[in-house]
């Protein structure tokens, strides 16, 4: 995340704010299915909250994330793993589920 410390406001990416947008619509769909509503209108919001839920996991992995770096091998050499599965083998993104890798190597 990107701060403008001039104004102290915070300056959101494009994923940052799709993710915001979809919690806010999984949000509205929760307060939908808390009211008294027909089983195809609830059938339908439970589909849709389970999509919003679906699209913040996929885009919250396109935010790169530090490796995990808390554990050695056999000969004392640091393995780098995934932070989100914990993963071994990773690049620019983990092979196994997505998660974008930050390999900078300034601290946030």
């Amino acid at each position: 995340m990107k701060y403008n410390l001039s104004i102290g406001v915070k300056k959101m990416t494009v994923i940052e704010r799709a993710i915001e947008s979809a919690k806010n619509r999984k949000y509205k769909l929760e307060e939908d299915l808390s009211y008294d509503i027909s089983d195809k209108h609830r059938k339908k919001a439970e589909g849709q909250k389970e999509v919003m839920q679906v699209t913040i996991d996929a885009l919250e992995k396109q935010i790169p994330k530090k490796p995990n770096l808390d554990q050695k091998d056999g000969n004392g050499n640091v393995v780098e793993r995934c932070p989100n599965c914990l993963s071994f083998g990773i690049l620019d993104y983990c092979m196994r589920c997505g998660q974008a890798i930050d390999w900078s190597e300034e601290d946030v």
